[in-house]
Formats: structure tokens, sequence, C-alpha cells
């Protein structure tokens, strides 16, 4: 064999053996992650940080591997190793915002608040579009009870990464205990499509229901009233002869419920199924989704459309009154099931072209 060939074909062997040697090292430190991380899921972070050392000197160049050993430290409330470990990797080249607000949150659990809120800055200016950067920043003022400026925090984390979805949980809680509740209507059903099966989930489900119990008042049939927010309500004749750039969103969302409250006598899931229909129907037929546009409401369009409104709005209230979902579910097992193929086919996304946020009005 001519020994130039016999030369290629041994650097040919050998660089396949090595890349193959090497995509075995990257498979077994990943399957050494995902276990330690099953393991500090379970209150096991001593086990877990045994397997991440492990992994760590299979690849001691992927910087996530601390990031996860620090987070190990953290849940065993070793703060100050948790500190050192990410403090070195904030210069690195591969530096992502996790690690930013895992920093900041040993520095806050320390109590060394100012340095926790300088980490938390930092990395705000250094990540402009981390979601998760700001809702730490928010926590920091909801701790402090300075609720008017977390939410500032938590509505800019919506904005700069709207698919983050920690802050639309935390957005809807701010806006349930003020008058302005069509906020926690809007943001809690947002964190719903995103989060649809988590604990986390009952609680916001039950509390856009009860905000619907409150706010949407049948005293008698010629005694109704709405209550979402301090703005005006306009008849409908009004909302129709106004310049619709001059009316606000809280006016708009008001007026309509009062439309559709007006054929009801009580509220329960069913009665707010069917208001929640004909508010879409309303509002779309009235051409509020050009002058307040909504891609919550653009997303409930295309569920109306698509025949599984009712399947939707009993799932999404279902925590606020579940003896009276699981009649539903019971009665209407079909429409639950194909609801839960085209909700798997068709979610909401939310991302820099589709997004929606208080502000944008």
């Amino acid at each position: 064999m001519n020994i130039t060939l016999s030369v290629v074909i041994y650097l040919l062997c050998l660089f396949v053996a090595q890349t193959t040697a090497a995509q075995t090292k990257g498979e077994r430190a990943y399957e050494l992650i995902q276990s330690a991380i099953v393991e500090m899921d379970n209150g096991n972070p001593d086990k877990a940080i045994v397997m991440l050392r492990k992994a760590q000197a299979l690849d001691p160049q992927d910087i996530s591997i601390t990031y996860e050993i620090a987070y190990a430290y953290y849940l065993k409330k070793d703060y100050k190793q948790a500190i050192k470990l990410l403090s070195k990797l904030t210069s690195h080249k591969d530096d992502f915002d996790q690690i930013h607000q895992l920093l900041g949150n040993s520095y806050y659990e320390e109590g060394k608040l100012e340095k926790a809120i300088e980490v938390f800055d930092a990395g705000r200016i250094k990540f402009l579009k981390s979601g998760c950067l700001h809702l730490a920043r928010g926590t920091v003022e909801r701790n402090r009870e300075e609720y008017d400026k977390a939410i500032q925090y938590f509505e800019r984390g919506i904005q700069v990464e709207p698919a983050y979805v920690s802050n639309y949980l935390h957005a809807a809680e701010y806006y349930y205990h003020t008058p302005e509740s069509v906020w926690a209507m809007i943001y809690g059903e947002l964190f719903l499509n995103l989060e649809p099966k988590t604990p986390r989930t009952i609680q916001i489900s039950k509390q856009l229901y009860d905000t619907y119990k409150a706010d949407l008042i049948v005293t008698t049939k010629d005694s109704i009233s709405v209550s979402f927010s301090k703005k005006p309500t306009m008849t409908a004749n009004e909302l129709s002869n106004a310049p619709k750039n001059k009316i606000s969103f809280e006016t708009v969302y008001k007026s309509i419920h009062l439309q559709c409250l007006a054929n009801e006598s009580e509220i329960n899931l069913s009665s707010v199924n069917r208001m929640r229909k004909s508010f879409i129907e309303r509002y779309f037929g009235s051409g509020f989704d050009k002058s307040h546009p909504n891609i919550l409401f653009d997303y409930q369009k295309r569920v109306l459309d698509a025949g599984h409104f009712e399947a939707y709005n009993y799932e999404l209230l279902k925590s606020g009154n579940q003896e009276e979902y699981e009649t539903w579910k019971a009665a209407n097992p079909r429409k639950n099931q194909e609801f839960a193929v085209w909700t798997a086919i068709n979610p909401l996304v939310l991302d820099e072209q589709h997004k929606f946020y208080r502000l944008q009005y």
C-alpha cells in the first residue's frame, strides 16, 4: 500500500476514534448532569454534587456544570460556597443570566441585600433580555413590601422576555390585590397557557375564577355591575360612537363584560363560559382587535373558531369550581379530549414578535 495512503487512513482512524471518545464523554457527562438534577429535585444535593463532580471531570469546559454544583450548594444552604463558585463564572465568555440570578439569590440569603441588588442590576445590564433577572429584582422589592416598585420589574421582564413564565405569575398576583384586576385576568390567563399543569396553575386558575365571582355582580335582573378597573364604564352606544383610540383598554374590557353580563342571573363556570364567548365575539365584531390588539384575545379567537372554546374555558377555570368542572368533563369527554389534542399542536406562542404587556396601551 502506498505509504502516503497508509498515513491518511491512519490519521482518519485516529480522528474517528478521538471523536467517538469525545462524544462518549459528552454523553456520559450529560447523563450524569440529568441524574444529578433528579437528585436535587428529590432533595439529595449531596448525591448530586458527587455526580456533577464526575461530569465536570469529563467535560471541564462546560460552566453549566459548575452552575449546577453551585445550585446544589445553594439547596444545602451553603451560600458561601455557592458564591465562591458563581463569582468565578460571571466574567467567563460563556456566562449566562441564571448565574447572576443564583449569585444574587445567594447573597440575599446571606443577608447581603445591597450586594444582591448590585449583582441583579449588573446582570440586567449585561443581559438586557433576561426575564429571570427582572423577576429576581422584582422579588427583592416585593419582599421589602415595595409592591409598586416590584411590578415595574415584573412587567419589564414580560416585555423583554415574553416566554419567561414566572413574571406573568407575579404580575397577576400583584394586580389581583388592586382595583385594576383586569390585568390580573390578562396576566393570569397568559401564565396558565404557558404553564398549564403545575401546582402554581391551581392557584392562578382559582384566582381567575374568584375574580369573575367578585367583579361580576348580579343583584337582580336590573341591577348588575362590573368592577375590573377604576376606569369608567361606557354603554354600548357610547362604545360604538366614541373614537376607538380615545377609549382605554380597561373601559373596553369593563363595558363589553357589562353587555355580556346582562343576560346572566348568576356566576358559575357555565355562565362565565357564555360571557367569555360573547366577549370575544363583541370585541372582534366591534373592531377593537384593531384599535386595542391583544395576543391573548387573538388566541381565544383561534380557539373559538376551532370549536374548542368551551373546553378551553372549563379547563382554564376548573380550580375555582372543581365540582362543576368534573360534572362538565364527565358529560363532555369527547370535547375535552379533542381540545387536548388541538392545544398540544396549537399552543399559545409568546416571543419577541408575539407578546402582550400592559404598557403596550
